[in-house]
């Protein structure tokens, strides 16, 4: 997957802090509900994940879903 600069872009300011990527400290969802913390590329991958099993509208980070990241 490649990311574009708005995807990157959305990744910082709902997955992220003051802007910017984080190595750790991020909450998350995975498609299931199940609540996480790390970093913003685990919430990266719980998105791409959620969209592969077909759950684009689940809430996973920051009230957003896959559909609203896409």
């Amino acid at each position: 997957m490649t990311l574009t600069k708005g995807g990157k872009d959305w990744l910082a300011t709902y997955a992220g802090r003051n802007g910017c990527f984080q190595p750790s400290g991020i909450s998350y969802k995975d498609a299931d509900g199940v609540s996480h913390t790390g970093s913003t590329g685990d919430v990266a991958n719980a998105l791409y994940v959620a969209h592969l099993v077909g759950k684009d509208d689940v809430e996973i980070v920051a009230g957003k879903s896959y559909s609203d990241f896409r």
